[in-house]
């Protein structure tokens, strides 16, 4: 039979063992960062942007949230499954931004631009006049300097 002080250091050892490779795995998954991300370049009158691309719930409700910069020519592309009319606020969002509602046959439905950020608890919310089954977001001032307007056709390549 084997003894309990022998029975200790091996449930130590395998604890350890445990939370060393649950951590390490947590770490690698969260590492991946930007370059494990998927990206799409999104392309309007001559225009390309290079998108994060935001397809599930939690991308899509933490969207450009608590970022304090966004890169030129970058941006985040929201991809949902339906095309529909599809709301957006700037709730602890740190930077304006123009917004792009996009429909299934990539022209663009609706342009906000210039959505200033929103540290309140209630935000106004912004929604496209059309269904749309993508919203790119991208640095204030960028659609109306390139004129990018409701009607304009956006290259997606994925």
């Amino acid at each position: 039979m084997i003894s309990a002080k022998k029975i200790m250091p091996i449930l130590f050892f395998i604890i350890f063992i445990c939370v060393v490779f649950f951590s390490t795995a947590v770490f690698t998954v969260l590492s991946r960062g930007k370059s494990g991300e998927r990206s799409a370049s999104v392309c309007i009158k001559g225009q390309c942007f290079h998108a994060e691309i935001a397809d599930n719930f939690f991308k899509q409700s933490r969207g450009m949230m608590f970022r304090d910069n966004l890169d030129q020519n970058k941006g985040m592309l929201f991809v949902f499954k339906n095309e529909g009319l599809h709301s957006f606020w700037m709730k602890n969002t740190l930077i304006p931004l123009d917004i792009i509602w996009i429909n299934e046959e990539n022209k663009i439905v609706y342009v906000k631009e210039k959505a200033p950020p929103c540290k309140q608890s209630i935000c106004p919310e912004f929604v496209s006049v059309a269904p749309a089954k993508y919203v790119l977001e991208v640095n204030a001032g960028i659609a109306e300097k390139a004129g990018i307007e409701a009607g304009d056709t956006a290259e997606i390549s994925f």
